[in-house]
């Protein structure tokens, strides 16, 4: 709905507030595992070779919570949407600058609703479970496009999720083991883009 509100309001601005729109179907570890992704772009600034943009992005994720560790059982879906504001470089290079490489920052929250049972098989014990959380989040995220038209382009995106960097293993053992990634993520998607790149 706020992504919606956002292109109405796009559409009665004098100069438009929104330049380009990504789209993703994304992979993840962490919570949900796959999910959907999108994002509302601007450029701030624009140079020869290179832009400064600020977006709003939605993602969607769901997963399963099934697992089975000698008689315990558990048996349930994870389901976790996030809002995300994103301010980040992007760089256009090669021939007609079709090669894109953007390298930025995001911070938001997000909501986790986990529900299902656990089961025990030998103490004959089941218990059903749910739970909601609201979290804060905040990462970096980089992308590779290739826009073969001025109009559109493909991209392969990573975006790592540092929400618990500051667990009680300390920031370089916790980058180390991925402990500090709260959410790790892989997209694939496509970006459609009208003015100047």
């Amino acid at each position: 709905m706020m992504l919606s509100l956002l292109f109405i309001l796009n559409a009665q601005a004098q100069e438009p507030w929104i330049d380009s729109v990504d789209t993703e179907l994304q992979l993840a570890r962490g919570a949900g595992g796959a999910g959907a992704w999108g994002r509302a772009n601007h450029a701030w600034a624009r140079g020869s070779w290179w832009s400064v943009q600020s977006g709003l992005a939605l993602g969607l994720y769901g997963g399963s919570e099934g697992r089975e560790e000698g008689p315990v059982l558990t048996r349930g879906t994870v389901l976790d949407s996030h809002l995300q504001v994103h301010s980040g470089l992007v760089l256009h290079t090669g021939p007609r600058h079709t090669v894109y490489t953007e390298l930025g920052l995001y911070g938001g929250g997000y909501v986790v609703h986990t529900s299902g049972e656990w089961r025990h098989s030998e103490l004959d014990l089941t218990q059903n479970y749910s739970t909601t959380a609201l979290l804060p989040d905040f990462g970096f995220r980089w992308a590779i496009r290739l826009s073969p038209r001025q109009s559109w382009g493909v991209q392969l995106t990573l975006t790592d999720s540092l929400r618990e960097i500051g667990s009680n293993q300390g920031v370089f053992a916790g980058l180390i083991t991925m402990d500090a990634d709260a959410k790790l993520v892989l997209g694939v998607g496509l970006q459609l883009r009208w003015g100047t790149p």
